[in-house]
């Protein structure tokens, strides 16, 4: 019997990979190969080649080769590379200013993308289409419905007639009640505490009447006046120095040329200069 050694063919030419449309999709292609080809994955074993080209598969590389047969040994294999597609775009538009966008794979969980929002003066009622679970084939934009908000200035009239309360959407304007009339003719209304606001505010308001007495307003103003005093000293022509006993005051005798007039002198210390005037 004669052996004969199987040949062992060139590694196939021409093969091409195509890539996946959108990344994690899953839809790259091989082309240029037949029936008489096999490939495999990095992490798979070999399968056959059944028609013209390789489909659904994922990003990554691929190794194609002949198959062995009774007359042929295997080939050695070509290497091809099936690139990732694109991203998809995943938007959440806040409607009323900013937005979140991101770029997510096919079939990727979508609830850690979704942004917790919200805006003054008004309720979020949610989004205007269902969110998959899952990232569809297609990009998606949801946009955020609202609903404003109603607020109500209330009036605090400290007794005098009551103000029906103003009750208006956020942001509207507000056209200010007449002033209310006090009881007494002796206050006058001197404004709202806090002010009345131009437009209504994202919340509930009360405000409260100032009144003011007419009687304090018109009270005059005693200004304070400073007064000089002018005082002129009395040059005694002679004295008389009177030492009573320690503690008591006796009786003065003043002289006859000085009636009136005294220095008093008290143990101890030096003269009083007292002047001592008689009525």
């Amino acid at each position: 019997n004669v052996s004969i050694a199987k040949a062992k063919p060139d590694a196939p030419t021409n093969i091409v990979a195509k890539a996946e449309t959108i990344s994690k999709l899953a839809d790259g292609k091989i082309t240029g190969v037949d029936a008489t080809m096999q490939y495999k994955s990095e992490n798979s074993d070999y399968a056959d080649i059944t028609g013209t080209e390789v489909t659904d598969l994922a990003a990554g590389e691929y190794q194609v080769s002949y198959k062995g047969t009774d007359n042929y040994l295997e080939s050695d294999a070509v290497t091809v590379t099936v690139d990732p597609g694109r991203k998809l775009n995943l938007t959440f538009d806040f409607n009323g200013g900013g937005s979140a966008a991101y770029y997510v794979d096919y079939g990727e969980e979508i609830a850690d993308y979704i942004p917790t929002i919200g805006q003054e003066g008004y309720t979020f009622l949610g989004w205007d289409n269902d969110i998959p679970d899952t990232m569809p084939a297609e990009d998606l934009t949801f946009v955020a419905q609202w609903q404003i908000n109603q607020y109500t200035i209330t009036f605090n009239t400290v007794g005098a007639d009551p103000i029906a309360p103003i009750t208006q959407d956020y942001g509207t304007e507000i056209t200010a009640p007449a002033d209310p009339i006090p009881h007494s003719s002796s206050v006058y209304f001197a404004g709202w505490l806090p002010a009345v606001p131009a437009t209504m505010p994202a919340y509930n308001l009360t405000v409260m009447a100032q009144w003011r007495s007419r009687e304090a307003e018109n009270a005059p103003t005693n200004p304070v006046t400073s007064t000089t005093v002018t005082t002129t000293p009395v040059t005694p022509t002679e004295t008389e120095t009177v030492t009573p006993a320690a503690g008591t005051f006796e009786d003065i005798t003043d002289e006859e040329d000085n009636a009136g007039e005294a220095q008093i002198s008290t143990p101890g210390s030096e003269l009083a200069d007292a002047i001592l005037t008689d009525s």
